[in-house]
């Protein structure tokens, strides 16, 4: 029987994966409007509103002693910067289904970095899953192999933000600090949104969230409170349950859901590529997350702070 934690992030994984999966052409639809550095103040400021909210109602101390400062502004670095910059940019560039598959490159850097920096051992089960989950994204760019070298530019950005999204998914199970969950999540948003800001009200202007059209209106407010709010909770509560290349193996149905989406929303084809690269997927869960060994927290991982109850 798996353990009470690996349900809980089960769950969470489903709820991440929806947050960010629906997500995907509604990010395509607001940055063509309003830019790219103003979409992101947009997320950071909603984001960081949100998770000191709900951190305020638990009554979670926002500012303990020993919180750790270097390690929380790294991974808003990674988390927020570079992620969401470079993955926005590569929106502009590209069609959002084929970029929230580059983009699940994750897990294949999730498990390297968690390797070089952790020590986290990848077990046979975790291995086929990572390889059959990169066999459903190598089955969707070779369908497209063509588009993607005569614009390089969107898919490279992708992939450098991928592995900025893997880093900082290493340094949040690294992190040994005394901040729980949603400050944690806040404080990097916070930390990791300065930059952006600054570059907000140099290169754009904040003021054109104004005139947005009802559909990028609509659009910017599902995509900022469910993917910076509640995507945002789900992935480090994930995070801090189960080894990191785990967590990022279980949302590899994030970028499928991704494509259908931006289907529905744009009319991308789904064919032969897409169905087998959702059969790759569903294998890769099946193996990672079926109920034995590698649901369980291995005995080598630290066990949770107590400040980590949400």
């Amino acid at each position: 029987m798996p353990s009470v934690p690996a349900v809980a992030g089960l769950g969470l994984l489903l709820v991440s994966t929806l947050c960010w999966g629906l997500a995907w052409p509604l990010a395509k639809i607001v940055v063509g409007e309003l830019g790219v550095w103003n979409v992101r103040l947009a997320l950071v400021v909603v984001g960081t509103c949100g998770l000191f909210a709900i951190a305020g109602i638990r009554r979670d101390r926002l500012l303990p002693h020993g919180a750790r400062w270097g390690q929380v502004a790294f991974i808003g670095a990674m988390s927020t910067t570079g992620w969401g910059v470079l993955s926005t940019y590569a929106l502009v560039l590209m069609a959002p289904g084929r970029a929230a598959i580059l983009a699940y490159t994750m897990p294949l850097w999730a498990a390297i970095f968690g390797w070089l920096a952790l020590g986290i051992p990848v077990r046979r089960r975790e291995l086929v899953g990572l390889a059959l989950g990169l066999a459903a994204i190598a089955v969707l760019l070779a369908s497209d192999a063509l588009a993607l070298g005569a614009a390089p530019y969107g898919p490279i950005l992708i992939v450098m933000a991928a592995m900025c999204w893997a880093a900082g998914t290493v340094a949040i199970k690294a992190y040994r600090g005394s901040l729980s969950t949603l400050p944690l999540a806040a404080w990097q948003t916070v930390i990791g949104g300065l930059p952006i800001v600054g570059a907000a009200l140099v290169v754009e202007s904040p003021s054109d969230v104004l005139g947005l059209s009802p559909a990028a209106a609509w659009s910017l407010a599902f995509w900022s409170l469910s993917g910076a709010v509640a995507g945002v909770w789900a992935w480090y509560r994930v995070v801090q349950i189960l080894p990191p290349h785990v967590a990022a193996i279980g949302i590899l149905g994030t970028p499928i859901l991704g494509l259908l989406s931006s289907a529905a929303v744009f009319g991308d084809r789904i064919g032969a590529a897409e169905l087998s690269a959702l059969a790759l997927v569903v294998a890769a869960l099946v193996a990672v997350l079926a109920p034995s060994s590698p649901l369980q927290r291995p005995r080598s991982q630290p066990r949770m702070r107590s400040g980590d109850s949400g």
